[in-house]
């Protein structure tokens, strides 16, 4: 027996961002998220790499390089220096 697309009901979307209700006083467990988050710093830093720390100040210099080729009235040498079909 087949279905017939006309009685199929769409489900209800579950991937909107929903706001909580900003009247309603805060669950405490939104309390005590609100209270970690302000004691939480903006970044959180990351170890870095024994490998990346070693190449660090070549990486730096090949960036400052590279944006060297950056002429600042807008005009680019970077091209002459990329293979073929990349940009």
């Amino acid at each position: 027996m087949a279905i017939a697309h006309s009685s199929i009901q769409p489900l209800a979307s579950r991937s909107r961002n929903r706001t909580r209700n900003k009247w309603l006083p805060l669950s405490p467990t939104e309390q005590r998220a609100r209270a970690a988050s302000k004691s939480a710093p903006l970044l959180k830093a990351w170890r870095e790499h024994p490998t990346l720390r070693g190449l660090r100040d070549r990486l730096q210099l090949a960036f400052d390089c590279w944006n060297l080729l950056d002429a600042p009235d807008g005009t680019s040498r970077r091209s002459v220096y990329l293979p073929p079909g990349v940009k």
